[in-house]
């Protein structure tokens, strides 16, 4: 016959309710659900004899009720140091999703990495590192060979470099070294594009000579049709001139 019982206080050396769904282990200060002989503080599960799927499951109201998250706080030997899982819920779609916290002597500490729930966007606060290729919508960035694109020859590449950032800070295409922009071991048939798509787009090429001012420049304006070659021979002079494509002539007429 079953009958309820009201327990202030219950003191118990060891615990085993049906067999394993909870086991206390009195030897070892462990705590076991679904195991029989937990290995570590607390166990759930076992990789031996199981034929189910096991979870953790926390959940909270939400809706209309209440915000709140769910999750982990794992700590080290103070609670200012140490990470957070958490499952946040916001009525700010942006702020909802999965959150690491890094707690590095600090609280409520700082988001390393969230998930957004509503869009999948991932954001990393600091550098990545990757020890194999990224990836992104099919297309290989090469086997990464550096961490950051910020120190003197970092670079972007596969056995011959891609993209390069030299200890000048210039950038090379299919080059490990040259000028600003050097596409010097391209192939013959490829092609260097530039494009500005803005409505009356302007693209502008320009060569400084150091320490002087003369320099000399070609800027394409879209919305004039125009292409404009200058140099500029000391400050404040220039001489050039400027071309516009005549559709009715089929070629280029100097107009300035």
């Amino acid at each position: 016959m079953a009958r309820d019982y009201t327990i202030k206080k219950l003191t118990v050396e060891s615990l085993l309710a049906d067999t394993n769904t909870l086991v206390v282990d009195k030897v070892n200060h462990r705590v076991g659900i679904g195991v029989a002989a937990p290995g570590v503080i607390l166990q759930i599960g076992s990789t031996v004899g199981t034929s189910q799927s096991n979870y953790i499951y926390m959940g909270t109201e939400g809706g209309d009720v209440g915000y709140y998250t769910t999750g982990l706080k794992l700590r080290m030997h103070a609670d200012t140091y140490g990470f957070d899982i958490l499952n946040v819920n916001s009525a700010t779609a942006s702020l909802a999703g999965l959150n690491i916290v890094r707690h590095n002597n600090s609280t409520p500490g700082e988001s390393a990495l969230f998930i957004q729930l509503s869009t999948g966007d991932v954001t990393i606060a600091k550098n990545l590192s990757a020890a194999g290729n990224i990836t992104t919508q099919g297309r290989q960035i090469g086997a990464v060979t550096t961490q950051t694109i910020t120190a003197a020859t970092d670079e972007i590449s596969n056995a011959t470099p891609h993209i390069n950032l030299t200890a000048s800070s210039n950038i090379t295409l299919g080059s490990a070294s040259g000028e600003v922009i050097d596409t010097a071991n391209a192939v013959d048939g490829q092609v260097v594009t530039i494009i500005n798509s803005g409505a009356d787009s302007v693209i502008t090429l320009t060569c400084w000579q150091a320490g002087v001012s003369e320099h000399s420049k070609v800027t394409a304006k879209d919305g004039a049709a125009t292409i404009a070659l200058t140099r500029n021979a000391t400050a404040g002079k220039a001489d050039g001139a400027t071309f516009r494509y005549v559709s009715a002539l089929g070629r280029w007429v100097q107009i300035g």
